[in-house]
């Protein structure tokens, strides 16, 4: 993940997906479906219609042609963090 110059993330289930927010973590840029669930805020740039292959394509052409222009999509999290938003979401769901 470390040397990762951008990760996909073209699942459209999941209800936090953790590899995004491993690569926030590390600094490693991102695209995502829209609506993925995820507890952090996504600029519309870091984000593609699923099933879009034209969408997908032309963001990642983008941030490959330019990676610092992606950098830092989010703010640094630390795993303590995304422990932390998963502990949330768990406490919500079971209260619901």
């Amino acid at each position: 993940m470390d040397h990762a110059s951008l990760g996909v993330l073209p699942a459209t289930t999941e209800f936090n997906p953790n590899v995004a927010l491993e690569c926030a973590s590390r600094g490693v840029p991102f695209l995502i479906t829209r609506g993925n669930g995820l507890v952090l805020s996504v600029p519309e740039e870091f984000l593609f219609t699923p099933n879009d292959q034209k969408e997908l394509e032309r963001k990642m052409l983008a941030i490959l042609t330019d990676p610092h222009s992606a950098l830092p999509i989010l703010p640094a999290w630390t795993w303590e963090d995304v422990v932390s938003a998963n502990i949330k979401i768990i406490k919500k769901i079971c209260a619901s």
